[in-house]
């Protein structure tokens, strides 16, 4: 069987491009701009799957949180839409069409 460090590193800009859907100059321009989860071995640039995935949740999770804050801060926002984004934070999450009552029913409150 593989070892599972082998399995989760990848080595070279080819595999690490397949593996995130970017050309290998593209992934050589990230790994240069030193904000991309590489690392060289001799003259080769590797990353692990594992650092990849968690690069690219964090930056998700932020642009998103961005995302949030901007639409609080707009006067003629939608309504709506703040309104989902304070009930994701509390918990009441709602299905389309569905009051917050039968929300509230559902979820055993």
């Amino acid at each position: 069987m593989d070892d599972p460090m082998q399995a989760d590193l990848l080595y070279g800009l080819e595999a690490i491009g397949r593996a995130i859907g970017l050309g290998p100059r593209q992934v050589q321009y990230l790994h240069e701009k030193e904000d991309f989860p590489t690392f060289k071995l001799g003259r080769t640039v590797c990353a692990r799957r594992s650092s990849l995935a968690q690069h690219f949740a964090e930056g998700e999770s932020a642009a998103r949180l961005k995302a949030d804050e901007d639409v609080r801060r707009q006067p003629g926002a939608d309504a709506g839409r703040r309104n989902r984004i304070h009930n994701r934070e509390l918990g009441h999450e709602t299905r389309m069409g569905e009051s917050r009552r039968s929300a509230f029913k559902r979820q055993g409150r």
